[in-house]
């Protein structure tokens, strides 16, 4: 089951950087456009926050590869409290991962404001996760319940821990049907497709 919910996190670990991509791209052209096109001040001011945005990449990457924990703690707190939203996003995510209670970390983050709604329905499904195992099923399956009623980009991967949760309280009919639906779904990504076939069969053993 721990290594399920790892192969899990990874997934969303890759859609979260598409979907990443998705909510700023459009950003980052837009300012590549406007570099190209802008003159005198304009061109000034948009210099500045390509420079900004290079400033906040490089502090972004000495976090991720900083040994010291509060030499990396220090730079997760300037990107969290001064970056572009973007990298502000990563910051409090690559906090609330190494924080001493990610649940709770990730929990925070769902109610920040400031966050998209789409990356605070990734904090509840994070949170969620790191729960798994260790709180009680019941009370997760109350929480995730919330998550597939909506149609944000991150539903299929909420069903996907209800089966586990379903599983985990013993109604293993009701986890099939959702493997099942999941293995059918258009909309599924191919790494929780590929999981809930894998799972079904196991079921059916």
């Amino acid at each position: 089951m721990d290594e399920f919910v790892v192969e899990v996190q990874e997934d969303i670990r890759r859609e979260q950087a598409l979907k990443f991509w998705r909510s700023y791209g459009k950003y980052i052209i837009t300012l590549v456009v406007l570099l190209i096109v802008g003159t005198g001040g304009f061109l000034y001011w948009q210099e500045h926050q390509l420079t900004k945005q290079q400033e906040d990449a490089l502090l972004y990457e000495q976090a991720l590869s900083d040994q010291d924990p509060k030499l990396k703690a220090s730079a997760l707190k300037t990107l969290s409290t001064s970056a572009s939203p973007g990298y502000r996003a990563l910051a409090l995510f690559e906090e609330a991962e190494h924080s001493g209670n990610p649940a709770a970390a990730y929990r925070a983050l769902a109610g920040d404001k400031k966050l998209e709604p789409a990356l605070k329905e990734l904090a509840s499904l994070k949170a969620i996760l790191k729960d798994v195992g260790h709180a009680p099923a019941e009370a997760l399956l109350n929480e995730v319940q919330l998550l597939v009623r909506n149609t944000g980009p991150w539903r299929e991967q909420a069903f996907e821990i209800q089966a586990i949760l379903l599983m985990e309280t013993g109604r293993i009919d009701e986890a099939k049907r959702v493997f099942e639906n999941l293995k059918a779904s258009k909309v599924a990504p191919e790494g929780v497709r590929a999981r809930a076939s894998a799972m079904l069969d196991s079921l059916s053993k």
